[in-house]
C-alpha cells in the first residue's frame, strides 16, 4: 500500500467520512504508523518503544482537543 501512495495517505479515507482537519492529520498519522509496523523490511519497522511513543503521542494529542 505504501507503494501506491507513500505521500498521498488520504486516498484511503473515505471522502464520505468528513473529518475536521485535525482528525484527519491524527488518522493519517495512524495509517502511517500502521504502514511503518508492516514494511517488508524489518529495518525500516520501528521498535516496539517507537510505536509506544507514537501511540502515546496520538492519544494524548487527541486527548487535548477534545
Amino acid at each position: 500500500m505504501r507503494v501506491h501512495c507513500p505521500d498521498n495517505v488520504e486516498r484511503v479515507i473515505d471522502e464520505k467520512m468528513k473529518m475536521k482537519e485535525r482528525t484527519l492529520e491524527k488518522f493519517k498519522e495512524a495509517i502511517t504508523l500502521g504502514l511503518m509496523c508492516t514494511d517488508g523490511s524489518p529495518l525500516k519497522q520501528p521498535s516496539f518503544t517507537q510505536i509506544y511513543d507514537m501511540v502515546v503521542s496520538l492519544y494524548e494529542s487527541s486527548s487535548r482537543h477534545h
